[in-house]
């Protein structure tokens, strides 16, 4: 059941001024011809595009009147103005987006490749300095058995031949030295084995060859009795000093001298003779026995080290 309407005959408003007619002072406007025009005209202009409120759609029932309809858009109504599109940041083109996403992957690959070298170098460095550790450190002149002394002919140094990519001589000027270097290894008990002949040098053939990163270890004795080794005065090279190498092919490479030291057998490091001195460059490093000979023996008790990088 709807509710009556309260009309202003209603007896509630009894007593209250209301006014049931014009008064005699109204006069009844005409509208201008071109107002009625201009009001024609603004209605004929198309909807402007607004959001329907629930206000307008009641209004709409209450007085009959259709629900206001909103003029339909097009994609174009809702694009910026052509200057504003013109500040928008352009799409990055796919091929360039290909591109950036292919040099990630390389950089990102050859990251992996550096980084699997490295820890293969340092495993292998690892491995030599466990195996080289396993032995009482013995070096140069260490050997039950007294080396020879029998100095080898100027013919056969000059006729010393080895592949062309292993060290075939070893020169310090300074010292007068101008030796065969041999290739060494180490024997059934892992332990480093040492020239057979005090006027020659070994070299380590685990460590690294002339010229390649790493360090290259190099042994020899500093002699026995009254005669000599090729390493009996390498405790007086001074930074500065230059050790050359002459490989089988000929190629000389000059390590120039960081530091030396003597310390007790005991006292010996042996991983920092597999490492070069400025690991940024290619390394020599040398030993050979010093100080006072342990009785009943061959052997010193103290080993001398020269540490040398590539120039």
């Amino acid at each position: 059941m709807q509710p009556g309407r309260i009309k202003l005959d209603n007896p509630i408003f009894a007593g209250t001024l209301r006014r049931t007619s014009r008064g005699a002072s109204y006069d009844r406007r005409q509208l201008h011809p071109t107002t009625v025009q201009d009001i024609a005209s603004v209605r004929a202009q198309p909807v402007v595009s607004r959001p329907i409120l629930r206000a307008d759609v009641l209004s709409s029932r209450r007085s009959g009147q259709p629900t206001p309809q909103i003029a339909p858009t097009t994609p174009t109504d809702i694009r910026p103005p052509k200057a504003a599109r013109a500040k928008l940041p352009k799409k990055r083109p796919q091929r360039q987006l290909l591109v950036m996403y292919s040099l990630a992957a390389i950089l990102f690959t050859v990251g992996g490749l550096v980084a699997i070298g490295g820890w293969r170098a340092n495993h292998k460095v690892a491995a030599q300095v466990e195996q080289m550790q396993k032995q009482t450190t013995k070096t140069a002149g260490e050997e039950q058995a007294a080396p020879s002394t029998e100095k080898p002919s100027d013919a056969v140094v000059r006729n010393y031949a080895v592949s062309p990519n292993l060290p075939r001589y070893i020169e310090i000027a300074k010292l007068g030295v101008h030796s065969r270097v041999m290739s060494m290894s180490v024997d059934r008990k892992n332990e480093l084995q040492a020239p057979a002949n005090v006027y020659n040098a070994g070299w380590y053939n685990a460590s690294a060859q002339p010229g390649q990163m790493g360090a290259m270890l190099i042994d020899g004795h500093s002699g026995i009795g009254n005669f000599k080794g090729i390493f009996h005065d390498i405790g007086k090279l001074i930074a500065g000093d230059i050790i050359t190498i002459t490989r089988g092919d000929g190629a000389k490479f000059d390590y120039k001298v960081v530091r030396s030291e003597t310390v007790d057998e005991s006292k010996v490091n042996m991983s920092s003779l597999l490492v070069s001195a400025d690991t940024a460059k290619p390394g020599l490093n040398l030993i050979t026995c010093a100080g006072d000979q342990i009785p009943g023996t061959f052997q010193l008790k103290q080993r001398t080290m020269v540490f040398a990088v590539l120039q």
